[in-house]
C-alpha cells in the first residue's frame, strides 16, 4: 500500500487510513528520525538557562515545526523585559545552534501550520517574539548583556497572518548560537509555544535580504557576498515596465534610520572604493523601489507608482556595471533589486553602498518630470534663446523618465503661442562644454511622469535624436498651439531654443 506522508519534526505521518496506526511510532521516532533528515530538537524546558534546542537546520528547511506540547501556562520571566521597554510576560526560550557552515536566514512565525498557511485564529494568541544572540551571562539581570545581545522582535505579524501573531526574520551567522524567546505580550498573555521556523536564502521579493542599521554616513558597505542570480528567476513583472525578463536578486534597505539618506548602489566597486576584477562582472541592471503592500504580485500599476530609479552600465568602473543614487526617506522601506539585462545573463549578487546625510526638498528637483523648467513666448522669427544656464545633470539623483538610462533634465515649452511654430532645440550653446547628449521631445499628456507606457505613446509622433558630440533636432510639420505644451527631456543643459 502506498502512504502519503508529510513531517513535523521529521516525524513521518501516514496518510487518514494509517494514521491511528502510525501515532505512537511517530511519536517514538521522532527524534531518530529528526536525526536523520531534518533539525534536532533536545525538547528542554524552555529557560533561558536550559532552552529547547534546535540543532541540524539543513541549509533549505521548509515550515519546521518545534515546541509542539509545549507552552507558557506555567512559566515566569526568564528575563528583565522591563529593561528593554517590553512588559514582564510569561516566556519559552528556543535555542537555534549555530552549527551550519553557511550563512543563513531565518524566519520564525507563531501565526502558520507546517503546511505555511495561517493556523486557525482560536489556536493563536498575543505572542512577541524576541532573538538573542547566545552570549555568557545572558540569563542574568545585567540589562547591558540583554541590550548587546538583541538581535530583533516583533509583535503581531502584520504582513502575514496578522495580529495576534509575530514573524521575525534574522541572518543566522556561521558559529553562532541565537535564543528565540516566545513570550506573551504581558503576564495575562499565555499559551502554545510552538514556532515554525523556514531558512530560504534571501534574494526575492517576498524573502529579500535585508540590510538594517545602514547610518547616514558610510562608506562602501557591501552586500551580498557569495550570492548571485544563477539559480534565481524573475520576481517582477520587468516586462511592464519595457526591461528585460531577467533572473533577479532582491535587496530591502530598511526605513531604520532617523534621518534622510542619500544612498549609491555600485555592481563594479569593491569594499576599498576601487573597481572590482573585471572578469568578475557582468551585464546587470539596478532598479529600486519603494516597499509598499503587494509590490511582490504582477500588477503593473503598483509597480510604476513604487518606481524610484534606474540604471543600466553606469557604475564608475565603466561596463557592464551599474551605478544609481537615490534618497532614502526615513521610516520608507527601499528594494533595490540587481537583475541582468536580459535571461541570458546571471552572475554574482554583490553591490556595495555608501551612504551620506541627505535633505529632502519639499518639491521635485528642478527638472525632474514633476517639476520642469518652463520655457514660455517662444515667437517665429525671434532670435535664439538660452534656457537651464547652470542647471546640470551631474546634480540630479535619478533618471524621471523610465526610458532614460541616465539622470536627466526637463524643460516645457508652454503651449502660450497661439499660431503655428517651427522649434529647434540645440545643445551646443557658446561658453558650454559639449559633451554626449540626447533630446527627447513628448506631449505633455496627464500622468506622464509616472507612467511608462503612456511616455512611449506619448513620444511615438514626437522626436528622439542622438549624436555625438552635439545634437541638433528640429521639429517640421507640427503644430504647437496655445492649446499644447510639450516636454522636452535632455542629457544637456543649458540649451538654445529659437523659432526660424
Amino acid at each position: 500500500m502506498v502512504v502519503k506522508s508529510s513531517s513535523v519534526n521529521g516525524c513521518v505521518r501516514g496518510s487518514v487510513e494509517r494514521r491511528d496506526e502510525m501515532i505512537s511510532l511517530c511519536r517514538v521516532a521522532v527524534v531518530a528520525i529528526a536525526l536523520a533528515q531534518f533539525a534536532f530538537a533536545d525538547a528542554d524546558d524552555g529557560t533561558c538557562s536550559n532552552p529547547y534546542r534546535i540543532a541540524g537546520l539543513p541549509a533549505n528547511a521548509n515550515n519546521q515545526l518545534f515546541g509542539m506540547e509545549f507552552d507558557t501556562r506555567n512559566s515566569i520571566p526568564n528575563y528583565n523585559w522591563d529593561y528593554l521597554d517590553l512588559q514582564d510576560s510569561a516566556d519559552f526560550t528556543f535555542m537555534l545552534v549555530g552549527d551550519s557552515p553557511d550563512t543563513r536566514y531565518i524566519t520564525v512565525n507563531t501565526g502558520v501550520t507546517e503546511s505555511g498557511v495561517c493556523a486557525p485564529s482560536g489556536s493563536r494568541w498575543d505572542t512577541e517574539l524576541v532573538v538573542f544572540a547566545q552570549s555568557p551571562n545572558i540569563c542574568g539581570v545585567n540589562s547591558t548583556v540583554l541590550s548587546e545581545a538583541w538581535v530583533t522582535r516583533n509583535d503581531d505579524d502584520r504582513r502575514g497572518c496578522g495580529h495576534p501573531s509575530s514573524r521575525v526574520a534574522f541572518i543566522a551567522a556561521p558559529g553562532q548560537d541565537y535564543l528565540i524567546v516566545v513570550k506573551g505580550y504581558n503576564m495575562e498573555e499565555t499559551g502554545a509555544a510552538t514556532i515554525v521556523i523556514n531558512y530560504t536564502p534571501p534574494g526575492t521579493c517576498s524573502n529579500p535580504y535585508r540590510i538594517a542599521g545602514l547610518p547616514a554616513n558610510a562608506t562602501n558597505q557591501v552586500f551580498g557576498l557569495k550570492f548571485d542570480t544563477y539559480d534565481s528567476i524573475p520576481n517582477y513583472n520587468w516586462d511592464s515596465l519595457y526591461l528585460h525578463d531577467s533572473a533577479d536578486f532582491t535587496f530591502m534597505l530598511v526605513g531604520d534610520s532617523p534621518d534622510p539618506r542619500y544612498i549609491t548602489v555600485d555592481t563594479g566597486v569593491n569594499e576599498s572604493g576601487g573597481c572590482s576584477r573585471f572578469g568578475t562582472w557582468w551585464d546587470m541592471e539596478l532598479v529600486v523601489f519603494a516597499q509598499s503592500p503587494n509590490i511582490c504580485g504582477v500588477n503593473s500599476t503598483v509597480l510604476f507608482e513604487a518606481w524610484v530609479a534606474y540604471n543600466d552600465d553606469s557604475s564608475v568602473c565603466g561596463l557592464p556595471a551599474s551605478r544609481i543614487a537615490f534618497i532614502a526617506a526615513p521610516g520608507q522601506d527601499y528594494l533595490i533589486v540587481v537583475k541582468g539585462y536580459n535571461m541570458e545573463e546571471t552572475g554574482a549578487a554583490t553591490i556595495v553602498i555608501n551612504s551620506t546625510l541627505a535633505v529632502i526638498a519639499p518639491t521635485p528637483e528642478l527638472g525632474q518630470c514633476l517639476n520642469p523648467v518652463a520655457i514660455a513666448g517662444v515667437l517665429p522669427g525671434q532670435s535664439p534663446s538660452v534656457w537651464g544656464a547652470g542647471a546640470s545633470t551631474c546634480d540630479m539623483l535619478t533618471t524621471s523618465w523610465f526610458l532614460s538610462d541616465n539622470p536627466d533634465f526637463t524643460f516645457k515649452l508652454l503651449g502660450d503661442v497661439d499660431m503655428e511654430r517651427e522649434v529647434e532645440l540645440d545643445t551646443c550653446v557658446a561658453g558650454q562644454a559639449a559633451w554626449d547628449t540626447e533630446i527627447r521631445v513628448y506631449s505633455d499628456e496627464p500622468g506622464i511622469c509616472v507612467d511608462p507606457q503612456l511616455q512611449t505613446q506619448a513620444s511615438a509622433c514626437l522626436i528622439v535624436l542622438h549624436q555625438w558630440p552635439t545634437m541638433q533636432l528640429t521639429s517640421r510639420n507640427i503644430s504647437y498651439l496655445s492649446s499644447v505644451t510639450t516636454l522636452v527631456t535632455a542629457l544637456a543643459s543649458p540649451m538654445h531654443v529659437g523659432g526660424p
